[in-house]
């Protein structure tokens, strides 16, 4: 049997659902007057592909980190600002998402990760995302999977 949660994990990596679902993640977190945690990770090899392919040839792995840490740090603040109401602090972390979703779950005592069904990288609408999957399987506490409102999927 679980208890109330009360910290609350949300994955977040500003694809074009992020807004719908961090809302959600914000009035669950209100409803049980719990705390949010909002991570946001960079992998930088990840990322070096698709930096890469955009012409900038003469990057490596931790200009893209440096880079994608100086945009998104402002983003995180400015979001647990307009979260009144709820304890909020955002991170960011460098490394493999679903590894490190699980291991700030761990770290922060989560007791529930809220998550979006797909994520930034979804290219295959009819399949749940990896790291979903990874984090449901891993997870030290119950995963909350949400489908962003209007996302549509192939039957």
């Amino acid at each position: 049997m679980y208890a109330q949660p009360k910290n609350i994990l949300f994955p977040i990596d500003f694809s074009r659902h992020y807004e719908g679902l961090l809302n959600y993640a914000y009035e669950f977190t209100k409803s049980i007057d719990g705390r949010l945690f909002i991570l946001y990770n960079i992998d930088p090899l990840l990322r070096l592909f698709e930096f890469r392919s955009l012409g900038y040839l003469d990057f490596d792995e931790e200009t893209v980190y440096l880079r994608l840490y100086e945009k998104y740090y402002g983003e995180l603040k400015e979001i647990t600002k307009k979260l009144t109401g709820v304890e909020a602090q955002a991170f960011i972390e460098k490394g493999v998402t679903y590894k490190n979703i699980i291991a700030a779950a761990k770290k922060h005592d989560i007791d529930l990760v809220l998550m979006g069904s797909h994520g930034e990288k979804s290219v295959d609408y009819t399949e749940m995302g990896a790291n979903v999957r990874k984090v449901v399987s891993f997870a030290p506490c119950p995963v909350l999977v949400v489908k962003p409102k209007g996302f549509k999927t192939q039957e």
